[in-house]
C-alpha cells in the first residue's frame, strides 16, 4: 500500500512540473551563442550602421546612427529565441570540426532552425549562421541569418529570406548591415 501511495505521489509531483522547471543541461556552444545574442542589444557609442535593404527589385542604402532598436527589429527572431532550449541532442545532430560547430535539425523534427553553424577562434565566437525553413499548404518561407563578430561585439550581419504564398508571386528580401566607427 505504501509503495502504491509513494508511486502515485511521485507521478503527481512530476506531472505538475512545467518543462521550464525540469533542468536539462544545454550544449556549452549553444549557451555561448545565446549569451552573445542577448548582448546584441548593448549600446555602442560612436558607431554608425551602414544598411543596405533590398525588397524584390527595390534597393535602398542608409547610413544611421547606431540604434539598438534597428538591430532588435532586424534580428528579432534570433534575439527572442532560446537556442539552449531548442537545440538538444534528441532533435539535433552536432558535428564538430576545426572551423567550428554545426547543429542540424533531424528529419523528424519540425520546429526550430534547420541548421546553426558557429565558428570559433579559441574561446570567442567569430561568426554564426542560422537557417530557418517553414512550409505548409499555404506558403513556403526561408530565412537565413549571418552574423560576424569582432572581439565579442557585432561587426556585421546579413538577413536573407524569401516567401511564396499560394497563388501569389514569390518575394525576397536582403538586409546587410555593417557597424563602422
Amino acid at each position: 500500500m505504501n509503495k502504491i501511495f509513494a508511486l502515485s505521489f511521485l507521478t503527481l509531483l512530476f506531472s505538475c512540473l512545467s518543462p521550464d522547471d525540469i533542468a536539462v543541461s544545454a550544449d556549452p556552444d549553444v549557451e555561448a551563442l545565446d549569451q552573445l545574442l542577448k548582448s546584441l542589444t548593448n549600446e555602442q557609442i560612436g558607431h554608425q550602421l551602414k544598411k543596405n535593404v533590398r525588397l524584390d527589385e527595390e534597393e535602398e542604402r542608409l547610413a544611421l546612427e547606431f540604434d539598438t532598436s534597428v538591430i532588435k527589429k532586424d534580428l528579432k527572431v534570433l534575439i527572442e529565441s532560446s537556442f539552449s532550449r531548442m537545440i538538444r541532442s534528441t532533435n539535433y545532430t552536432k558535428e564538430v570540426s576545426e572551423k567550428g560547430v554545426l547543429f542540424e535539425r533531424k528529419a523528424k523534427e519540425k520546429k526550430g532552425p534547420v541548421s546553426v553553424r558557429i565558428a570559433r577562434d579559441t574561446d570567442r565566437i567569430n561568426s554564426c549562421q542560422v537557417n530557418f525553413e517553414d512550409e505548409n499548404y499555404l506558403y513556403q518561407s526561408s530565412q537565413s541569418f549571418q552574423l560576424s563578430f569582432v572581439q565579442g561585439k557585432l561587426d556585421s550581419y546579413k538577413v536573407e529570406g524569401s516567401r511564396k504564398l499560394i497563388g501569389l508571386d514569390p518575394s525576397s528580401y536582403l538586409i546587410e548591415v555593417r557597424i563602422v566607427d
